[in-house]
């Protein structure tokens, strides 16, 4: 399968709002299957919106699955 990259902060920042995973899916037009690989990798490595709210370029943050 081919690495897919995915804007993180699009995820990460309802997540952290408390949104739920339906939610986020169907406002982010973003496949569950595919944020929920940004939320395993985002836990394992301890990453939340507030780590990277600052950071990316154009203001975007990337999480390649």
């Amino acid at each position: 399968m081919a690495n897919v990259k995915i804007h993180a902060k699009l995820i990460l920042q309802p997540r952290d709002a408390g949104m739920s995973r339906q939610a986020i899916a169907s406002t982010r037009h973003i496949s569950r299957n595919s944020f929920s690989k940004v939320f395993r990798i985002a836990d394992e490595k301890e990453i939340h919106y507030a780590d990277v709210r600052n950071l990316g370029e154009n203001g975007r943050v990337h999480i390649v699955v």
